[in-house]
């Protein structure tokens, strides 16, 4: 009614926002986008202020520590060496990791220079660090694996290679170590490890050393890593079955050996098969240490 107060008149919409979304679709998505909150923060963007919205209070709140973030500065600095323009970012999850920040995705608004769209939904997680461990033992060569589940692709058991999200000191063969050892219970010095990534790519001008598994939606880099080691029998029969992962993250690993031939049909991980890619081919180059 003319006569309702305006107030009200917002209240009854978000009561009955969830039936309309049933019979139309296009009508709740218009009233979710209306939702965001105002655009009075603003994303400096070359020599121009972007206009900021969120989908949620949580989202704004979290804006200065997304903005201040390792992954959303390296983001930005990329975008801004491209030929396209940037005209608006809607921020529509973050998801924080204890103190630290976790996960976020955001919309941006990019056109080409015909002023054409350019899809522009970003899930932002930043770099990992990816192991492939062998491990030496009468003459054979097996890998050690990684049993855990992983909800987001509805798996109870699934079989990987040890792998960690980098932290902000951006520190790859530092992580690579740690994440070793919460994983497997093998302590290594970073010296140990050899770099795949940077031995198949080199020092590119302009270009890191890493490769990108989803490129489509996900900043997410990674980096390939090998660790090779003499075993006994006993030390191979000791890590098999063996829980390891980190209490406070919940997580839950147990070890599993492979013989390294047979690794590419256990493992459904892609940075896993990327790492048995580059050490075959690095192998048969004679370019590993």
């Amino acid at each position: 009614s003319p006569h309702t107060p305006r107030g009200a008149r917002m209240l009854l919409c978000r009561v009955v926002r969830p039936p309309l979304s049933l019979w139309c679709p296009a009508a709740a998505l218009s009233l979710h986008m209306a939702a965001a909150t105002s655009t009075a923060t603003t994303l400096p963007f070359r020599g121009a202020h972007l206009p900021v919205t969120f989908d949620t209070p949580e989202c704004e709140e979290r804006w200065p520590v997304v903005l201040q973030s390792v992954n959303f500065q390296a983001w930005l600095d990329k975008m801004e060496k491209t030929p396209f323009s940037m005209h608006s970012l809607r921020l529509q999850s973050v998801d924080m990791f204890g103190s630290r920040l976790g996960f976020v995705k955001f919309q941006a608004d990019v056109r080409r220079p015909d002023g054409s769209p350019i899809p522009g939904i970003v899930f932002l997680r930043g770099g990992s660090v990816v192991i492939l461990v062998i491990l030496e033992c009468e003459g054979k060569e097996y890998a050690l694996t990684t049993v855990q589940a992983r909800i987001p692709v509805g798996q109870a058991s699934s079989v990987e290679i040890p792998a960690g999200m980098l932290d902000q000191s951006g520190n790859f063969s530092g992580v690579a170590a740690h994440e070793m050892e919460e994983e497997t219970g093998l302590i290594i010095h970073q010296d140990e490890l050899v770099d795949l990534t940077l031995l198949a790519y080199g020092d590119q001008e302009g270009e890191d050393p890493v490769v990108y598994p989803s490129m489509g939606g996900c900043d997410e880099f990674q980096r390939f890593f090998l660790f090779r080691k003499q075993v006994t029998a006993q030390e191979l029969a000791d890590m098999e079955g063996r829980m390891h992962g980190c209490e406070g993250e919940h997580e839950q690993i147990s070890l599993k050996l492979v013989p390294y031939e047979n690794l590419w049909r256990e493992t459904r991980a892609l940075g896993a098969h990327g790492c048995i890619l580059l050490y075959e081919k690095l192998r048969a180059e004679g370019k590993l240490p």
